[in-house]
């Protein structure tokens, strides 16, 4: 299949869950970034993560004001003595992130870790990403952009597409649509395969910025059989079929054509 679809935005609520959904093509402004000034980067990670999570917070550094950390702890020396060492590698004299490392055990609740950046956070906005997710580049240029749109028109919550690139091959798993860039105010529901509590809030699909997410493909059965002990049913097998099959993807985001967005693709599972 082979499509060329102009937009900027899919309005919904709930669309993963098949209800009727309504797409709007409309022009963008690309004004000079603002995120920085109020929007945190949230990530819950652990002890063994700890290098690949420095790596996502300097990634993101030019892009917000603060980064939060929330580690699988319980030692809350540790986390002051981790909270130095990731302000000492944001501090290039350029970007002035403050970080901020704090101590909470899983507790097989990833929800309630996800809530704890949410009520801790100094910005407005909050993007949730964890230590193996990168946003695109041109996601992050287009960062201020989609705070500014969801600001004018009331939005508390966007979701964004996920390529899931298992072994550095992309997988069937896609776009594996996340809400991660929030409102403070919003908070999350289930203990695995979180979702935000969007009762009589407003939301919308952002599809023209993606995240990725490496994984290690060694992994998956683990992975697995992690979430189906937190919840039954949480393994997700079928996903995890997915994420075990390769998808051919030709995919370009953004294409921009007189302050519109385009999509073009053409994929096959196999």
């Amino acid at each position: 299949m082979k499509t060329n679809l102009p937009f900027t935005r899919i309005f919904s609520g709930s669309w993963m869950h098949g209800r009727t959904i309504q797409a709007k093509t409309e022009r963008i402004d690309f004004s000079k970034s603002r995120a920085n000034q109020r929007l945190t980067l949230g990530v819950i990670t652990t002890i063994d993560a700890w290098p690949e999570t420095v790596e996502l917070c300097q990634d993101m550094a030019s892009h917000i004001c603060e980064a939060i950390v929330v580690l699988d702890t319980d030692d809350s020396n540790l986390a002051k003595y981790k909270e130095a060492q990731l302000q000492a590698a944001l501090d290039d004299g350029i970007n002035l992130t403050r970080a901020r490392v704090l101590a909470r055990e899983l507790d097989n609740n990833f929800a309630a870790q996800r809530n704890h950046i949410q009520n801790a956070a100094n910005t407005g906005w909050v993007i949730q990403l964890d230590s193996d997710e990168r946003l695109t580049p041109s996601a992050k240029r287009l960062l201020s952009t989609i705070i500014d749109d969801a600001d004018r028109n009331g939005w508390s919550a966007i979701a964004l597409p996920r390529r899931n690139l298992v072994d550095g091959v992309l997988s069937a798993l896609y776009p594996d649509i996340q809400y991660r860039l929030l409102k403070k105010n919003i908070h999350f529901t289930r203990s695995v395969h979180e979702y935000p509590d969007l009762a009589g809030k407003s939301s919308f699909v952002f599809l023209s910025a993606e995240i990725l997410h490496n994984i290690d493909g060694s992994r998956l059965s683990r992975r697995e059989a992690i979430y189906e002990g937190i919840q039954l049913g949480a393994g997700r097998p079928r996903d995890t079929t997915l994420l075990r099959t390769t998808l051919e993807v030709d995919v370009k985001l953004p294409e921009i054509d007189d302050g519109h967005f385009c999509l073009s693709n053409s994929m096959k599972a196999h």
